[in-house]
């Protein structure tokens, strides 16, 4: 990690952050809910406003199982912190979606398409999570969207 930075966030880098947030996902990926919920916890303190943090810890507790305390962390939390974020409202749109909640879901993405703003790379998202969730692909509605590279190409 780059020792070097000093932000008035805190003494990491946006790289060194974007990084804590691949291995947080990575470690929710590998059944560690534990480590991705310290991790996202910890980056939450550095970045609170930022979606970085909410989003990871909303994936962390999906992993766990915990699916309304990830969708409490991001229409709560996450939408407190960064209110009408798009990163936020497309990933609880989505995990609504896989809480069974498709209709709520898919207002919480059509309103956000809804809003006049520039393209992006969470328009285009929502908009292909829209498409796709009418198909039975057998692949999970968050990975047919692309979520699962969407930390790796954000701004931490």
């Amino acid at each position: 990690m780059n020792a070097n930075v000093l932000e008035p966030q805190g003494i990491l880098s946006s790289d060194d952050i974007r990084l804590l947030g691949e291995i947080g996902l990575m470690a929710a990926g590998a059944g560690n809910g534990k480590a991705a919920e310290a991790i996202f916890q910890g980056l939450m303190v550095l970045r609170p406003n930022r979606a970085l943090p909410y989003i990871g810890l909303s994936m962390a507790k999906q992993c766990l199982g915990a699916t309304d305390e990830a969708l409490r962390i991001l229409s709560e939390d996450g939408l407190r912190a960064n209110p009408d974020s798009d990163e936020i409202l497309v990933f609880l749109g989505m995990t609504l979606n896989n809480a069974r909640r498709d209709g709520e879901g898919k207002r919480v993405l059509q309103d956000m398409l809804a809003k006049p703003a520039a393209d992006s790379s969470e328009r285009r998202m929502a908009r292909k999570f829209l498409a796709e969730t009418g198909r039975n692909s057998g692949i999970p509605p968050l990975a047919r969207a692309g979520g699962e590279n969407y930390i790796s190409s954000r701004r931490a």
